[in-house]
C-alpha cells in the first residue's frame, strides 16, 4: 500500500480531473483516511505552463531517464535507461482495437483479425468488422466529436445504432487531440506532430502487462480494476451536483 507516494498524472483533458475524484479511484488504508490512486492531475498545458515557471529556456530543463517501476518494487532499485510503452489502436486508448482482438479470439477462436478501420462521413467516424465465410460476426466504430457523439447518441435512442462496440470521444480527432492540450497557431500541424510521435513509441498489448498480476501470480483485482457505476437521470437541474 502507498503511504508516502504522491502520484501526479499529466493527461491531455481536464475531464481526467474530475475522474481522479471518483470515490472509485481510492482504495482503503487501515492506519489513515482512504487513498486516492492519483493525488494530483494537471493537463500538458498546464505542464508547460510550470516549466516556464521554473526554466528560462528548455535548455536548462535536467533530463533523466524514466524510472522502471518494475525494478523499484522488486528491488527497490530503478534500471537505467528504461524506455516507456504505449498501446496499438487509437490515441485515445486503443480500446476499439483490443477489444475487438479479444473478442475474435475469446467469441470466434480468431487469433489475429485483420484490424481495417473503414472511413465513413468523416474522419472522425470509422468501421471495424470482423467478416468470416462472407459473414459479419462483430461490428465496431470509433466515433469521435460532439456531432458523431449526438448522431451515437440519437440512434442509440431510437433502438437503431447497430455496433457490438464503440469508442467514443468527445474531443474531434480524439485524446490526443483533448482540451487540455498544449496550444499553438497552428493545431493541424501541432496535432500530426504529436500523433507521429505517439506511433513512434514501443507498443505492448494491455493484456501483457506484468502489473496485473502480484508476485504469486494472482491478478490484482484491488489496484488496477475499477468499478463504474450507473447514474440515475436527474430531470431537475437544481439538484444536480457538480
Amino acid at each position: 500500500r502507498r503511504v508516502h507516494g504522491y502520484h501526479c498524472s499529466v493527461m491531455p483533458c481536464y475531464d481526467k480531473k474530475l475522474e481522479a475524484t471518483r470515490k472509485e479511484f481510492t482504495y482503503e488504508s487501515s492506519t489513515s483516511q482512504p487513498i486516492k490512486t492519483v493525488d494530483c492531475v494537471i493537463s500538458t498545458n498546464e505542464f508547460l505552463e510550470i516549466l516556464w515557471e521554473s526554466f528560462a529556456t528548455f535548455d536548462q530543463v535536467p533530463l533523466n531517464c524514466f524510472d522502471d517501476l518494475k525494478s523499484l518494487i522488486v528491488t527497490g532499485r530503478s534500471t537505467p535507461n528504461y524506455e516507456i510503452t504505449s498501446h496499438r489502436g487509437s490515441g485515445s486508448g486503443g480500446y476499439a482495437e483490443f477489444v475487438f482482438k479479444f473478442a475474435s479470439k475469446h467469441l470466434f477462436n480468431c487469433e489475429n483479425p485483420s484490424i481495417n478501420f473503414i472511413e465513413k462521413r468523416n474522419p472522425d467516424h470509422k468501421e471495424l468488422s470482423l467478416i468470416l465465410d462472407g459473414k459479419i460476426l462483430l461490428k465496431f466504430a470509433i466515433a469521435n466529436g460532439f456531432k458523431n457523439l449526438g448522431n451515437f447518441a440519437m440512434k442509440l435512442k431510437r433502438k437503431n445504432l447497430h455496433y457490438d462496440y464503440v469508442e467514443i470521444m468527445a474531443c474531434p480527432s480524439g485524446c490526443l487531440n483533448g482540451g487540455g492540450q498544449i496550444k499553438t497557431d497552428d493545431p493541424k500541424q501541432m496535432f500530426n506532430r504529436v500523433e507521429d510521435i505517439y506511433r513512434s513509441i514501443q507498443s505492448q498489448t494491455p493484456g501483457d502487462n506484468w502489473l496485473q498480476y502480484d508476485e504469486d501470480g494472482f491478478r490484482r483485482e484491488d489496484t488496477i480494476y475499477t468499478t463504474y457505476n450507473h447514474i440515475p437521470k436527474d430531470i431537475n437541474p437544481l439538484n444536480i451536483k457538480w
